[in-house]
């Protein structure tokens, strides 16, 4: 299809612009969505020059929610769509001096109450 025929242009092909278009197809599937990216391939930019890593732990609300949706979305892409993306949940850790974790209790209760899993050790453990 020509790209001035579509009724959605998403630029880049990577992890946001795929899932974008996915989900604005998936929203409405009469809608001609056309991907367009530099590179030969998808997932060849940023997303290919990532750690590999995923966390859905962050103080920001906002980042919070972008990430829980992002890793619910490829365990979907595993479990419904087949793909197999080597998906390997195993955690990370971050290390606070006394005045930066005081400064982060609130946003950790915040997660707690979210239902999200993690363990506090204190410097004897």
């Amino acid at each position: 299809m020509p790209i001035m025929d579509c009724d959605i242009l998403v630029i880049g092909a990577g992890i946001m612009g795929l899932s974008t278009a996915y989900y604005l197809k998936k929203q409405d599937p009469s809608k001609d969505i056309v991907v367009i990216d530099k590179y030969a391939g998808p997932g060849q930019g940023n997303s290919a020059k990532s750690e590999g890593g995923f966390r859905n732990m962050f103080t920001s609300n906002t980042n919070y929610l972008l990430a829980d949706t992002s890793i619910d979305f490829f365990f979907h892409m595993e479990k419904e769509m087949g793909y197999d993306l080597k998906l390997e949940p195993i955690g990370y850790m971050w290390l606070f001096s006394e005045d930066q974790y005081n400064g982060i209790k609130g946003a950790i209760e915040e997660m707690k109450n979210r239902g999200i899993e993690f363990t506090v050790y204190n410097r004897s453990q």
